[in-house]
Order: C-alpha cells, then structure tokens, then sequence
C-alpha cells in the first residue's frame, strides 16, 4: 500500500488487490473520514 501525506490532516491510501483502489481519508479532531474511495476498472 502506497500512503501519501498530501497536508497535515489529508491522506492519499493506494493499493493493488487485483484491480487499483484509491482512498482519502481526511484527519479530524473525531477521529479519520473516508472522503472518497475509487476503484480503476481498464476496459
């Protein structure tokens, strides 16, 4: 899994399990928000 720290609260998360997934996640006071969750299909 490739981490990428984009700000002090902003994290990119990449892995490969077959197909390519991508997530953000965002730190907050609360605790850790998934943003936003892709997953590249070629076709």
């Amino acid at each position: 899994m490739k981490v990428e720290q984009i700000s002090e609260h902003i994290w990119s998360l990449k892995s490969w399990m077959g197909i390519p997934i991508h997530v953000w996640v965002v730190k907050g006071q609360e605790g850790v928000t998934l943003v936003d969750a892709g997953v590249g299909v070629n076709v």
